[in-house]
């Protein structure tokens, strides 16, 4: 399952990068290997390290989104903050699912 959701996510990247004109970095044959050589590292010592490196991998990677969800969210949120100063709800007689 988990190999299954990496590689959607690998395949999700790979086609957002030309989607949004992103240079694919040079580094990446390096970050590949290295990821392959640390995962089965980890492995080969068994699966409880196998699970450490995991447990530490996948912690560091949701607290990145964490910060990346609330930066997103508290833009938008000041986003909605300046329509509603500029009195935007007057607006909804026109259009009543706007808010």
């Amino acid at each position: 399952e988990m190999w299954d959701q990496e590689k959607h996510h690998l395949r999700t990247f790979d086609e957002m990068i030309p989607r949004y004109r992103v240079r694919p970095t040079l580094l990446r044959p390096v970050w590949e290997a290295a990821g392959f050589i640390l995962g089965a590292g980890t492995a080969l010592m068994g699966k409880e390290a196998a699970m450490a490196y995991l447990l530490h991998i996948e912690n560091v990677d949701v607290e990145d989104l964490k910060k990346i969800i609330k930066e997103f969210r508290d833009d938008e949120l000041h986003h909605l903050d300046t329509a509603v100063d500029y009195e935007a709800r007057k607006v909804t007689a026109l259009r009543p699912n706007l808010i």
